[in-house]
């Protein structure tokens, strides 16, 4: 098992996560967080050291990226892009005093995490359920989802990998196997 320290989120966090296979620094990867399914950056690797000084390890990389992973992340962004403008305005027209930074956007399409300075007031609160409930309906996909976190199977692109092959084959978000190959 590897380890390497991995920013993830719009407030670039850094996470250790575990991974299966070697990573290079800058390398976009799909993460499994206590959030969901994540979009991150390859920052380092993590001394063993470094990794058992800090506790247990909640965060696993799945896979790096792939050209499809990287299309729907472009079309995500543009939807997340909508709904930071959509609470900005609503926030102002209400006379909120909040301040929203920015959206974390997690790679399932079915969630968002807004991110404020300071306080929510109760307006601003009502606001980000209503613009998150607008978002998540746009881009929620249950089957995407489905496959983003479990592939063609259970266990799929983990270590022993089970569950290649199970369900039909691979659907073409799923590229953490490798058939025939």
């Amino acid at each position: 098992m590897l380890f390497f320290f991995i920013r993830i989120g719009a407030l670039a966090e850094i996470r250790i996560a575990s991974a299966l296979l070697p990573l290079r620094r800058g390398q976009r990867v799909v993460v499994r967080t206590q959030r969901g399914i994540e979009i991150g950056h390859v920052s380092a690797p993590c001394p063993a050291e470094t990794q058992r000084r800090m506790g247990p390890v909640v965060c696993r990389v799945v896979r790096p990226t792939t050209e499809s992973d990287e299309m729907l992340v472009r079309r995500l962004e543009k939807y997340r892009s909508k709904a930071v403008e959509a609470c900005r305005k609503r926030l102002s027209e209400s006379g909120s005093h909040c301040t929203l930074l920015d959206v974390d956007q997690l790679f399932d399409g079915g969630t968002i995490v807004m991110q404020f300075l300071g306080d929510v007031d109760d307006v601003a609160d009502s606001i980000a359920q209503e613009v998150t409930e607008e978002y998540e309906s746009v881009v929620k996909t249950k089957h995407l989802a489905e496959l983003l976190s479990e592939g063609c199977g259970p266990g799929c692109g983990t270590e022993g990998g089970g569950g290649c092959g199970t369900q039909g084959g691979c659907g073409t978000a799923c590229s953490s196997c490798h058939h025939g190959g």
